[in-house]
């Protein structure tokens, strides 16, 4: 599914529920598989311990280690799913910015013109993309006067 529409704002909430909310609804198909249904049990169980014991560690989920600053340390907890399966591990991987600008510019899935559409018209002006603003020229959106 992610593959088809990205990422999807609000993925999480079919995973805390049954009920048919969008995504859940636009995409039925992609949840009603054993790796899907595995995954809304092991993320409802996250926030199940998180909200009785203040940690999402519990005896039937997989570790969930506490982010650190350090180089080293943990980083994030990766919740994915195939048809069969829930795919959950921890990464250590560092990300930084200037990496995912790299990436943004060699990436050839989609031709120039739509990549600048994304880029100057659906990926500008977030809390999260000034350096992504400033590097493509794009207008400062929360500017005072």
């Amino acid at each position: 599914m992610a593959f088809l529409t990205g990422a999807t704002h609000g993925i999480f909430q079919p995973l805390l529920t049954d009920e048919a909310m969008s995504p859940r609804s636009t995409y039925p198909e992609s949840f009603a598989n054993a790796g899907a249904q595995e995954l809304t049990q092991t993320f409802m169980q996250y926030v199940i311990n998180f909200l009785w014991a203040d940690s999402p560690n519990g005896p039937n989920v997989p570790r969930w280690e506490p982010w650190t600053a350090a180089d080293a340390g943990p980083a994030n907890l990766i919740l994915d799913a195939d048809k069969d399966k829930a795919l959950i591990h921890q990464s250590y991987e560092r990300v930084v910015y200037d990496d995912i600008l790299q990436q943004i510019e060699a990436d050839q899935s989609v031709t120039p013109e739509v990549k600048s559409e994304i880029v100057h018209k659906v990926l500008n002006g977030r809390w999260w993309s000034s350096g992504l603003d400033q590097h493509y020229g794009n207008p400062d959106l929360f500017a005072q006067d």
